[in-house]
């Protein structure tokens, strides 16, 4: 009878001891899902840093593209000017150029008709 109830408290302790390695194991489970999901948010929090990052940097870069072609554009301006000066003298001579030759046409034309009436 007495060794019976021992045998009785032994296998309660076990069934206990048991439980009790479950609940540990269960926990420890979570505990390492808990930190897997810690480290995956600081990953993800990284990744925004550095994207946020690249697109910052992107915007400089085009920032500084924009400002470089502005820069260009201001030192091309008297540039601009002379070829605008020059592009006008070329027209002012074609023009004459033209009006002379037009001049030179009629000229020879009235030189070909006088020259048939005289024939």
């Amino acid at each position: 009878m007495e060794l019976t109830r021992r045998i009785r408290e032994r296998m309660e302790l076990t069934r206990r001891i048991r439980e009790r390695m479950k609940l540990t194991r269960r926990i420890r489970e979570r505990m390492k899902l808990t930190r897997c999901i810690r480290e995956r948010m600081e990953l993800t929090r990284r990744i925004r840093e550095r994207m946020e990052l690249t697109r910052r940097i992107r915007e400089r870069m085009e920032l500084t593209r924009r400002i470089r072609e502005r820069m260009e554009l201001a030192r091309r301006i008297p540039e601009r000017k002379e070829l605008t000066r020059r592009i006008r003298e070329l027209a002012e001579l074609t023009r004459r150029i033209s009006y002379s030759m037009g001049l030179t046409l009629r000229i020879r034309e009235r030189e070909r008709l006088t020259r048939r009436s005289r024939e």
